[in-house]
């Protein structure tokens, strides 16, 4: 039974507002009511909390698609040749060998190669995942597909990702567009570091419409975008040549 101190017409007398024998039929204390449960609970959440400092919360388990997703293990095929190391701007086909341009194509002069750098830019659809690496100023666009792109690194991959990426150059469908042409069809890669994520990615610290004091703070991560490096090269070629008239 519950009580309520309230002042009427004479001195402080006890106002019965709960009594599970008789329900309150006032319509003025049901919401006195409603508010006297509640801290009752509150408090008796609050002895509980007290009385088992270390009990532990259930945390939630895995999806089992994302379960299924984690535990997806790829390797590298020992009967695929051996894979030679190229750099991203290479073009001379004595190095990269020739350019495949559909599946049924021979595979005379068709060089397995993998290239090193960091993800530039990611890009989903229909079960195919496209991404530009990027080493120093030179940019190759990758195609995975199957397995490759359902693996956990992939899913979660993020800009600034330094990965190996082995697989097959091959010609750019018409119609569409990459750098030089080209794309590499992966059939297996390796992270090398990881970016972070959450609120210390990319995207967040280096916000495409941040103001001025904030991108001078992290101008080392700035200069990686298009725009500010294009501005620091044609600043650096009007210095060189007011210096040298």
């Amino acid at each position: 039974m519950l009580y309520l101190w309230t002042r009427r017409r004479a001195p402080m007398h006890l106002l019965r507002i709960w009594d599970p024998r008789h329900p309150p039929s006032n319509p003025f204390l049901k919401p006195t009511l409603g508010t006297v449960q509640t801290l009752d609970k509150n408090a008796r959440n609050k002895r509980l909390l007290q009385s088992a400092p270390t009990r532990k919360l259930r945390t939630p388990r895995p999806s089992k698609q994302s379960y299924w997703r984690q535990n997806i293990k790829i390797e590298e095929d020992p009967e695929l040749p051996q894979a030679k190391l190229i750099s991203i701007g290479d073009t001379d086909p004595a190095i990269i060998g020739q350019l495949r341009k559909t599946d049924g194509q021979s595979q005379d002069g068709v060089q397995r190669v993998h290239v090193q750098g960091r993800v530039y830019r990611v890009a989903k659809q229909s079960g195919l995942m496209f991404a530009r690496l990027r080493r120093g100023l030179d940019l190759i666009q990758r195609l995975y597909a199957g397995n490759l792109a359902k693996t956990y690194d992939a899913l979660t991959l993020a800009r600034e990702t330094s990965m190996e990426v082995f697989g097959e150059l091959r010609e750019v469908p018409a119609g569409l567009r990459a750098p030089l042409d080209r794309e590499l069809h992966g059939n297996y890669f390796r992270t090398i570091a990881k970016a972070p994520g959450g609120d210390e990615t990319f995207a967040t610290r280096v916000p495409d419409d941040g103001d001025f004091p904030t991108l001078l703070n992290v101008r080392h991560l700035a200069l990686r975008q298009d725009k500010p490096s294009a501005v620091m090269f044609i600043r650096d070629v009007l210095e060189s040549a007011s210096n040298t008239v």
